[in-house]
C-alpha cells in the first residue's frame, strides 16, 4: 500500500462516515482508521534490502540536471507569484 491509497483510504473512511452515532463515539469509524494506520506504520519499520545495480546507477548520474538556483528561475518563469490560474493558463 503506498501513501496515496492510504490517505486516500483515510480521506473516504473520515468523511464517509460520522464520527458520532445516536450520541456516541463511532468506534467502527475508529476501527477503520486504526487499520491503515497500523499498515503504514508496519510498512515504515520494514527495512528495505535493495542492491545498487551499476547499468541503473550510471543511468541517473547521467541524467540532465539543473541547480537548485536555476530550478528556482525557471520556477519564477512558469510560475510567477502572485498569478493567478488565467494568466497560467
Amino acid at each position: 500500500m503506498d501513501r496515496g491509497v492510504s490517505l486516500i483510504d483515510l480521506t473516504f473512511i473520515d468523511e464517509g462516515n460520522p464520527s458520532v452515532r445516536d450520541g456516541m463515539i463511532n468506534f467502527q469509524k475508529q476501527q477503520l482508521v486504526s487499520k491503515i494506520l497500523t499498515e503504514i506504520e508496519h510498512r515504515q519499520q520494514s527495512k528495505y534490502s535493495l542492491k545498487p545495480s551499476q547499468p541503473l546507477l550510471s543511468y541517473l548520474s547521467d541524467l540532465p540536471h539543473l541547480e537548485t538556483n536555476d530550478l528556482y528561475t525557471l520556477s519564477m518563469i512558469r510560475e510567477p507569484r502572485g498569478a493567478d490560474i488565467k494568466s497560467l493558463l
